[in-house]
């Protein structure tokens, strides 16, 4: 929309009206962001990638001696036992796997569990994606919202409940050893995070992960704020009305997408919606 600040970045999330639990579009007046259940994602391998006990490869695949290396690295250790990863139950059964009363199984098990009760907000570099539309705004009927991020203040102040994530796209789904998740958590975490087949490559997704909620409207980190709000082409006149409405109540612009003669999208501003300026988004 306006001119941004140089170390600002655009980026869109697109959204239905509402789902079976809540008005997401009344919800954002109050400036909330929404986090997904990554098992409601249309990818069934997002966030979901093979963890295995692969020690056996290395020089390292006396299991008792790793027992013991991980008990010294969590005995009296604060900072890793405060670490995003582990949580009550993961670090309990962590303690029965360094006494020999669970398997490495079970580890793998708690680690999936942790990472599936993450939740996370998914955006894009662009507005106008047809792909886009249709996947995750109903086919055209739900919105599109512009945020303002800077990305280093972001980072800086909400590392404790979010770590922002660039989607990495491959050809081959990568396989994990445990010992990488248990000893080098902050290595592996873009792989367990963010990583996609190419075949989503379309999307140029960036994404915030939030380790305390999943399907639920959280408050915005610092550094993130709603620029603008853009309603699809298909989507009703209330909702159009309600959209515009919350634009007022937020100062930003609103606009709706069009389709001209060529067949490309394009914005047309709501009038009276508000706003700091009637600016177009960025590409």
């Amino acid at each position: 929309m306006a001119t941004a600040e140089r170390d600002d970045d655009t980026v869109y999330q697109f959204q239905p009206i509402a789902d079976a639990r809540v008005n997401r579009l009344a919800q954002l007046a109050h400036g909330r962001l929404w986090v997904s259940d990554p098992s409601s994602f249309n990818d069934p391998f997002d966030l979901r990638l093979y963890i295995r006990d692969l020690t056996c490869r290395g020089p390292f695949s006396d299991e008792t001696r790793l027992r013991q290396a991980l008990s010294c690295l969590l005995r009296d250790n604060s900072a890793v036992r405060d670490y995003w990863l582990f949580d009550a139950t993961l670090l309990a059964t962590l303690e029965h796997w360094i006494a020999g009363r669970a398997t490495s199984a079970d580890v793998i098990a708690a680690v999936q569990r942790r990472f599936n009760s993450f939740g996370v907000a998914c955006f894009t570099e662009a507005w106008h994606s047809p792909l886009m539309w249709s996947h995750y705004a109903d086919q055209h009927a739900g919105f599109c919202i512009e945020y303002r991020v800077q990305k280093q203040r972001l980072s800086a102040e909400a590392r404790q409940v979010f770590v922002q994530q660039q989607v990495q796209y491959v050809s081959s789904l990568p396989e994990i050893c445990l010992s990488e998740v248990l000893f080098s958590p902050h290595q592996v975490l873009c792989r367990l995070l963010s990583t996609k087949s190419i075949e989503w490559a379309y999307e140029r997704e960036w994404r915030l992960i939030n380790f305390g909620q999943s399907h639920a409207l959280v408050e915005l980190p610092d550094g993130m704020e709603i620029s603008a709000l853009i309603g699809g082409i298909r989507i009703p006149d209330a909702a159009l009305r309600q959209l515009a409405e919350t634009a007022r109540r937020l100062d930003v612009p609103a606009f709706r997408v069009e389709a001209d003669a060529h067949y490309e999208m394009v914005l047309k501003p709501l009038q009276d919606a508000g706003g700091k300026d009637g600016s177009q988004p960025r590409n």
